[in-house]
């Protein structure tokens, strides 16, 4: 039996007020993932409207749109077609990715016809932190921005949702505030706030484990023997890859990014079309961070590499909760490293900044740097105007600001709360500070099959008595055991060294509850007709106990 979440219905929330609703009101709504914004817009509000009114439904991924899609062909009874990627009216309600957006605004500026958004009668703004959460690798969200915060839509009701509207609100209110003043007749009564809605938050159905290494997750997931599956969100494609690559013939696993195809992809059919996938373990990039919806009661598990707030609290809400009845899940977060946050600012960020200072202080001199160097112009910060000049992204620019100040407010924690910094601000991100246990981090995890090959090793020691005489002998068993001398290794160079100390080794078996350890005696052999005596040999004894 699950439990109640202290959490409200969208359409609770909002009651019949979106009723009371008048064209140039601008609503906001922050609602945890899982409480029902995308019923609400298809069964409330696209219900209300009349026969001639439009509806705009903005979202920011592709998956996204075609889930959404599907669901409005099936509300309208019309037919799912073939090349649904290309289906862009459903009804009397037309969808649009804000990279679409983007471009049109774009083409406008070079004589290309842009789409009109102002005659619709309502405009959603769906995962709308897009505007800013994105601008960090794409530098046409400020084109959006401008579309639909800065202009004025009077004949419109502007609805801006998402889980995470911390970043963006301001932005809006701002956005609200400036157009204002060219509003006419009833806009020029209207005030901030308009129309703000919460759902509230409760992410106590999360139980948080925190990890060091990947490593160490991925051994947990090879040993998982249960039917329990496993979400796993990484930054980099290539640590999906190394998952992919360690649990390869022991579970079914499957890599969605942002280029993977549909029709290439059975897990990904599958979340569009039934909300669940088939492997056992689905490890995604950034390109499954919003709105797709996974509703599976198996996948009790939550890998989540994230170093910021919006993408962290969105992954976790990919996986769908009934807030009458949520059910435990297992959310493994990254302690991350002081140096990490150190890095990002020193290679990331400190280079944007300098570039920014010298565009500022000196024009000529940022150009004759980039002008034949296009390829390492920070393209997320700077673009080229159509009269040919330089100019700041100012999206690009507030999320390096942000990004910026974040990593050095971390750097800071790190020092009053050492190797716990960032786990603490994950739990404070989900308001579970109070769970925090230095006992939920996991660390040095053993491979249950690795475990077992060296048991049946030792057992082959054992049964045939193995004597190990002298150093050169115990190499094998060494190497099995496989305990590595960081201080004396440079695996990055193949050049590795294990420990050999018996007491460190003992302590280890222990530890992999074996039933054997290594026991040093005295002993003597005839080498050529002369006794030698060994006064540190090994060899291979069977314990019970633990």
């Amino acid at each position: 039996m699950g439990k109640k979440l202290n959490l409200q219905w969208v359409s609770d929330v909002i009651g019949n007020d979106y009723k009371k609703w008048r064209k140039g009101d601008v609503v906001s709504i922050k609602a945890q993932t899982g409480t029902g914004k995308t019923w609400f817009i298809k069964n409330k509000l696209i219900p209300y409207m009349e026969d001639w009114e439009s509806m705009l439904i903005v979202v920011n991924r592709t998956n996204l749109k075609r889930q959404l899609k599907i669901d409005l062909f099936n509300y309208y009874n019309q037919p799912i077609p073939d090349n649904l990627d290309d289906a862009r009216k459903i009804g009397n309600v037309t969808i649009l990715s804000y990279q679409k957006i983007s471009e049109m605004k774009n083409g406008k500026d070079y004589g290309l016809k842009e789409f009109n958004i102002d005659h619709f009668d309502y405009i959603v703004c769906d995962e709308c932190h897009f505007f800013l959460s994105d601008s960090g690798f794409n530098n046409k969200t400020d084109l959006a921005f401008e579309a639909l915060i800065r202009e004025r839509h009077r004949n419109a009701v502007k609805i801006f949702i998402s889980a995470t509207m911390d970043e963006i609100e301001k932005a809006i209110e701002n956005g609200f505030n400036n157009s204002l003043e060219e509003w006419f007749g009833t806009g020029k009564n209207k005030y901030w706030p308009s129309k703000l809605y919460d759902t509230g938050i409760d992410y106590s159905y999360v139980d948080c484990k925190y990890f060091k290494s990947i490593n160490d997750v991925t051994t947990l997931i090879k040993n998982d023997k249960s039917e329990d599956k496993w979400l796993v969100f990484v930054t980099k494609k290539s640590d999906a890859n190394d998952i992919k690559e360690r649990l390869e013939g022991i579970h079914k696993c499957e890599i969605i990014t942002k280029d993977t195809k549909t029709k290439d992809s059975e897990d990904l059919q599958s979340i569009i079309n039934e909300s669940k996938f088939k492997s056992k373990v689905l490890i995604c990039t950034k390109a499954m961070d919003n709105g797709i919806n996974i509703e599976d009661e198996t996948v009790k598990n939550i890998v989540i590499m994230a170093y910021d707030k919006v993408t962290f609290i969105q992954e976790l809400g990919r996986v769908r909760q009934d807030i009458e009845n949520a059910y435990d899940i297992n959310l493994y977060i990254p302690t991350f490293s002081w140096s990490s946050f150190n890095t990002l600012i020193n290679i990331k960020y400190e280079p944007k900044k300098d570039d920014i200072k010298l565009f500022e202080e000196d024009y000529n001199k940022f150009c004759n740097k980039y002008d034949r160097n296009l390829d390492k112009l920070h393209k997320d910060i700077f673009y080229r105007h159509k009269d040919g000049s330089y100019k700041i992204n100012p999206n690009g620019y507030c999320r390096l600001i942000k990004d910026d100040l974040f990593a050095k407010e971390m750097l800071e924690n790190y020092k009053v709360f050492d190797k716990y910094a960032y786990v603490l601000k994950q739990l404070e991100w989900l308001d579970l500070t109070d769970t925090f246990s230095v006992d939920k981090l996991i660390e040095d995890v053993v491979d249950d099959e690795e475990v077992c090959n060296l048991e049946q090793y030792l057992s082959n020691l054992f049964d045939n008595k193995v004597v190990m005489l002298q150093a050169k002998d115990r190499t094998e068993l060494i190497k099995n055991i496989g305990l590595i001398d960081g201080h004396n290794s440079n695996i990055k160079k193949d050049k590795i060294k294990y420990i050999k100390n018996i007491e460190t080794l003992n302590a280890h078996l222990k530890g992999l509850k074996s039933s054997y350890r290594i026991k040093e005696f005295e002993t003597s052999r005839i080498s050529g007709g002369k006794k030698k005596n060994y006064k540190n040999a090994w060899k291979i004894e069977k314990t019970i106990s633990y």
